[in-house]
C-alpha cells in the first residue's frame, strides 16, 4: 500500500474576464442628466487549465486507486484494471481512466513521493492485478 498528500486537479475551462471593452461616451444633457452612448465590455476571454478541486490522500493498494478529500469534495475510487494510462511528472501524475473523457491531475505535497508512487503504479499494471 501506499499513501501520500496531494491536491487533485481537473481540466476545466476557465473565464479570465473581458478584453476590447469601452466606456462610450457621455453626454450632458442638463444638470444631473447624462446620456451614455457606445459602452460595451467586449468579448469574453476564456481558457482551459487545471482547476484545483480538492485537498486529500493519494492511496494506492493492491487493487484500487483513492484519492479522500480532506472537506468532503470528490473522492476517486477506481479499479486499476480501469486505468487507461499515467504519466509521472516532476511534482504529480496525470492519470486516464476508462469511460472518462478527462484526466486527473494529481499534485504531491511532497515531490519526492511521485516516483515511489509512480514505481508502485507501474509494478502493479504490469503485474495485471
Amino acid at each position: 500500500h501506499f499513501a501520500a498528500a496531494c491536491i487533485l486537479k481537473e481540466w476545466k475551462t476557465v473565464t479570465l474576464g473581458y478584453s476590447g471593452g469601452s466606456q462610450g461616451v457621455s453626454i450632458r444633457i442638463a444638470k444631473g442628466v447624462t446620456y451614455r452612448v457606445g459602452s460595451h465590455r467586449g468579448h469574453l476571454v476564456k481558457d482551459q487549465m487545471y482547476v484545483e478541486i480538492a485537498r486529500g490522500v493519494l492511496v494506492l493498494t493492491n487493487q484500487r486507486l483513492l484519492f479522500v478529500p480532506v472537506e468532503g469534495s470528490k473522492q476517486i475510487n477506481v479499479a486499476l484494471n480501469k486505468i487507461v494510462s499515467y504519466k509521472c511528472y516532476e511534482n504529480g501524475v496525470e492519470l486516464y481512466v476508462e469511460r472518462r473523457e478527462k484526466g486527473y491531475l494529481l499534485v504531491f505535497v511532497k515531490s519526492s513521493a511521485v516516483e515511489i508512487f509512480g514505481l508502485c503504479l507501474g509494478f502493479l499494471l504490469e503485474k495485471g492485478v
